[in-house]
Parts: C-alpha cells; structure tokens; sequence
C-alpha cells in the first residue's frame, strides 16, 4: 500500500485507465498527462479527452507530448483548448543532461 506513505512523488504509469486507477489519478495533486500525437497513436490522447469530459482539466493537470511535430502540438492544444508542452529528447534517461533541468524542475517542482 503506497498511501500516506510520505512519498513526495509518486509516478503513475495508468498504461489504461479503467475506473480503479482513474480515481487515484485523480486524487493527486499533480497530475502529468503524457502522450503521443503521431497520427497512428493520437486516438488515444483523445480517448483520454473523452473518458474526463465532465471533468475541468484546468488546474493540477500539465499536458505533455513526445512528438516532434510542434504543428500537430498546436493543434490538438487549441482542439482542446489546454496547454501543451513539448518532452525534449534525452538521449541517455541514464545520464541527465544540465540542459533538461529546467524541464524537469517544472515537472517535479520542490515540495
């Protein structure tokens, strides 16, 4: 059991949101919602859109995507009417370049 067990992050991987793990994403306080905008994999950042469409995703949620294609970024941003921003490349997630920095400190802020 992982609640109240004083993590000061906790990364969850929902893969597939069924109704279990949708309440647990929805009771953090931070919620990181990332997906790919390629033509073969957007239906599922939209079936996203449509499994919270009674839900305000304003506050607590960050929107992020892997595509390099800042003109589909843009569009599906204005589409749904959020903020989006771009997951820069890290070459080696081993070894964390001082230039990805700033991108992560606004992903994981100091508690």
């Amino acid at each position: 059991m992982l609640l109240n067990q004083g993590y000061q992050y906790l990364i969850f991987d929902t893969g597939h949101m069924d109704e279990a793990n949708t309440s647990e994403f929805l009771r953090c306080d931070q919620k990181l919602v990332l997906g790919d905008l390629a033509s073969w994999k957007r239906w599922k950042y939209e079936a996203f859109f449509r499994q919270f469409s009674t839900i305000n995703l304003g506050e607590g949620f960050d929107f992020l995507t892997q595509t390099g294609n800042a003109e589909a970024a843009s569009g599906f941003s204005k589409a749904y009417h959020i903020a989006m921003s771009q997951v820069p490349f890290i070459q080696n997630p081993f070894r964390i370049e001082k230039e990805l920095f700033p991108f992560l400190e606004r992903c994981l802020p100091a508690p």
